[in-house]
């Protein structure tokens, strides 16, 4: 019976184990089907349990596999220690000769389990995390052997501290990622410099970097021109969508955030016009630095980023620290004029200053505007001026807000901003609907009253 209802599943998704099972059950049931998989015909495979060590032992992978697999997500318990049936499984993977999409989440593969995987030749998308990895499987020349999977369009990657990376041999050859097509890499700054010069990524679109950071005092200086550099060279015009971001771990929580945040603002800061040479030459559309980066930012660096990327969609920049010179409100009508299919805004801004609205009428699709905010608007004349130049250039804007590391009373101050902008758009909204009612005009009509142009569920980012 067992058997007959297996041949039927072709998805099994596992969240959540309880430990009502005894690992030896999962054991006999292995014997007992000997070479035959409990599952046949299963594509599907999700495996993201949530437990301790003392509760469960992954015992019931030795249950999940067959040759039909063709993807894979399996993600192990940080706190567990012991990931023999994690890789056991991962190992076995060379017997889904379909496989084309493999994500190994919480644990670092062994040498046979990364031999398996670059034996997949019809895999496309691959997450790997190699920061627990003996030294001997990753160094800087492993991350080139992806290279030789063609079909290879997805790659997540995280590598070891480069203390901890043994060097590798020089070398002249260049690996070619013919269909590369979105890159998330988690490495140090070291290695990213020698894999553009290494690699070359004619498809490359997207690109997340996260590079890893050292706790002061030691202070490093970054080569961003050389980065950019390279990258440059390594891509072709293909290449559209550039996220920086610095973490000193993969993933962080909100109390990490903050201080990550103010440990970069004791970093070097970085001239736009160092940059701008090479920065303003890539086909950007996407363009995201999520900590403090810049030395300053004025109104003539936005109008030169929209002359060089009028494509642009979503936009994050911000300076060493608020004290740094910024832009003015009268920035957020450059950037509506130059970046005409933004639909989010991410920036730092002086609002001592509160421009006039537009009395020329605009239609811009920006739905995400994350501003931090020097001189915040405190009255309520303020306030309401601030939410009237917003609301005149982006009347679609869906969210304003300070970003998630600022503190509670500017964050209170924005969001009554927020309030007022609300308010404008309905006042609008309600003058429309009168206007199309009683002159019978259906056209009248603003792109939001049917839709949103921004959802908060198509990114769920911090910023």
């Amino acid at each position: 019976m067992l058997q007959s209802f297996g041949r039927r599943v072709r998805e099994l998704s596992i969240h959540v184990v309880a430990d009502e099972i005894d690992p030896s059950v999962y054991i006999l049931l292995v014997k007992a089907l000997g070479e035959n998989p409990l599952l046949p015909n299963i594509r599907n495979l999700t495996f993201v349990p949530w437990f301790k060590e003392n509760v469960f032992h992954g015992a019931i992978l030795n249950l999940l596999f067959s040759p039909s697999l063709r993807k894979v997500y399996l993600a192990a318990a940080r706190e567990i220690l012991q990931h023999h049936n994690y890789s056991t499984f991962a190992r076995r993977l060379v017997g889904a000769p379909g496989l084309n999409c493999l994500n190994l989440v919480g644990f670092s593969p062994c040498q046979k389990v990364l031999d398996g995987v670059l034996s997949l030749k019809n895999i496309s998308e691959i997450e790997l995390d190699f920061s627990d990895s003996p030294n001997v499987i990753a160094n800087r020349t492993m991350l080139l052997l992806f290279g030789t999977l063609e079909c290879l369009s997805s790659l997540t990657i995280t590598l070891p501290e480069v203390n901890r990376v043994p060097p590798c041999p020089t070398t002249n050859q260049t690996t070619v990622f013919s269909k590369l097509v979105d890159l998330e890499l988690y490495c140090s700054f070291e290695d990213a410099l020698q894999f553009w010069a290494d690699a070359k990524l004619p498809s490359l679109q997207k690109l997340h970097y996260m590079f890893r950071i050292p706790d002061p005092p030691l202070i490093p200086t970054f080569r961003w021109k050389e980065f950019l550099d390279g990258l440059m060279i390594a891509t072709t015009s293909q290449f559209t969508s550039l996220k920086l971001r610095s973490s000193a771990y993969p993933i962080l929580d909100w109390v990490e955030s903050r201080r990550l945040w103010a440990m970069m603002e004791t970093y070097p800061s970085v001239s736009f016009h160092s940059l701008a040479g090479t920065l303003l030459r890539l086909n950007l559309t996407c363009f995201e630095i999520s900590f403090p980066f810049f030395e300053s930012l004025c109104a003539a660096d936005f109008a030169a980023m929209g002359a060089a990327w009028p494509n642009m969609t979503r936009l994050q920049l911000h300076t060493i620290s608020l004290q740094a010179p910024i832009s003015d409100t009268s920035v957020l009508r450059i950037i509506a004029t130059a970046f005409p299919r933004l639909v989010v805004l991410v920036i730092d801004m002086n609002a001592e200053r509160i421009d006039k609205p537009s009395l020329v009428p605009f239609s811009h699709p920006l739905g995400l505007l994350v501003v931090r905010l020097v001189g915040c608007p405190q009255t309520v004349t303020a306030k309401l001026r601030f939410a009237a130049l917003v609301d005149s250039l982006f009347p679609n804007l869906r969210t304003i807000t300070d970003p998630s590391f600022a503190h509670d009373h500017i964050y209170k101050q924005v969001d009554q901003i927020e309030e007022f902008l609300e308010e404008l758009q309905s006042t609008r909204k309600r003058e429309r609907n009168r206007i199309r009612t009683e002159f019978h005009l259906p056209g009248i009509k603003q792109h939001n009253d049917d839709a949103n142009t921004y959802s908060d569920d198509e990114d769920d980012e911090d910023f």
